[in-house]
């Protein structure tokens, strides 16, 4: 039986989770849908319409963390 290599292994292995989605619910709509990365509970996590809003918002204005306390921006102290 051939062997692959443990690099062959490991690229197999990354590019497997480079590919998994992950159903999340928006924290700004409540509506479900699916991201290329695993969330963490300490950030919101956006569908791609409400991600647009406040990526278009801009990073001047403080939003929500998930547990509805401001995150303060890199301009505020």
């Amino acid at each position: 039986m051939p062997s692959s290599s443990l690099s062959t292994r490991r690229n197999q292995s990354r590019s497997h989770s480079r590919n998994r989605r992950h159903e999340v619910v928006c924290s700004d709509c409540g509506k479900t849908t699916t991201v290329p990365f695993r969330p963490t509970q300490d950030r919101p996590v956006f569908c791609r319409p409400c991600f647009r809003n406040v990526r278009d918002q801009g990073s001047t204005e403080k939003r929500p963390d998930v547990s509805g306390h401001p995150v303060p921006t890199s301009s505020t102290r």
